[in-house]
């Protein structure tokens, strides 16, 4: 697999008890990758629908409010898989 770059997400605007949805992810092992960076993270592979190989979607419940009230979740920035 060749390299390639991680997304770097802040997250401020999706409030508490809101949900992240990211959709149309490469590949599980660039899932994993994601995920590890976000502690409460999960992977819905749904390829086996449709049959389309970037039908994996990682999704976060916004449970806890970060500074200010808003929820936050920042990733580290660096990194490749």
């Amino acid at each position: 697999m060749a390299s390639q770059s991680l997304p770097c997400v802040t997250i401020s605007l999706v409030r508490k008890g809101g949900v992240l949805v990211i959709e149309d992810v490469q590949s599980l092992e660039i899932a994993s990758a994601m995920i590890a960076r976000s502690p409460g993270s999960e992977i819905l592979d749904l390829r086996y629908v449709k049959g389309r190989y970037d039908d994996i979607l990682i999704v976060r419940a916004m449970r806890e409010a970060g500074p200010a009230g808003r929820p936050t979740l920042t990733p580290r920035c660096s990194g490749s898989v």
